[in-house]
């Protein structure tokens, strides 16, 4: 049994509901808040209720926006940059996955967040992520500029999920008669087997994402 006082083992249970937590984390967290100075606690705590007041999702790539932003919309930094690549679109699964490609500084298109890959073993399917909204909306608006060319690169953690989300983007680009308008490309072999994206290192993102190939 703990010999922790309640308060404390139910806070460090809520910690471990957020997926980068394990025990341990949720519990040094939780300690390091409760023996801080009362205005620095005070400070932490008015900064997450005005973060999650303040942010939504972009409603263009459904990154991280501020609400209402100063451009009068719901609009990610990136997506409000005119002077990033429209016409390319580097597609991931979460949030933290741009975060990971912004660091390298080379990347100058626009992202698509989402939210999870195709897995029908565990129940998720289509309607469970933001490809349709990436497709139908999207590619098909970007599409009609006959005079440009739209890459779609693909930005995923190895694995069943990747294999089967990129099948569905492969197969639905087809059917809409849009496969000579976008290319579809990934990463460069050469990175590590079942790798993640939040694992790799910078050089080695940069090298696959200057050599990516079509998929």
């Amino acid at each position: 049994m703990s010999s922790l006082p309640i308060p404390i083992t139910n806070s460090i249970e809520k910690l471990q509901q957020l997926q980068s937590l394990g025990r341990r984390s949720a519990q040094r967290v939780t300690l390091d808040l409760l023996q801080s100075e009362g205005e620095i606690y005070d400070e932490i705590i008015t900064a997450l209720k005005d973060m999650r007041s303040q942010i939504a999702f972009c409603s263009n790539c459904y990154f991280f926006a501020e609400k209402l932003n100063p451009n009068g919309s719901n609009l990610c930094e990136i997506c409000a940059d005119s002077k990033r690549d429209k016409y390319k679109i580097c597609v991931v699964e979460k949030p933290t996955d741009v975060l990971n490609l912004e660091r390298t500084q080379i990347y100058n298109g626009l992202y698509q967040v989402i939210n999870n890959l195709i897995s029908p073993i565990d129940n998720i399917f289509i309607e469970d992520t933001y490809l349709g909204d990436l497709v139908d909306r999207r590619l098909v608006e970007l599409t009609r500029d006959q005079n440009q060319k739209v890459e779609v690169i693909l930005f995923f953690k190895a694995g069943f999920g990747a294999e089967a989300t990129t099948a569905y983007l492969r197969d639905r680009i087809r059917n809409l008669n849009l496969q000579s308008s976008i290319s579809l490309t990934k990463l460069a072999e050469g990175l590590p087997l079942y790798y993640n994206p939040e694992s790799l290192d910078q050089a080695t993102i940069i090298r696959a994402l200057e050599d990516r190939r079509a998929v």
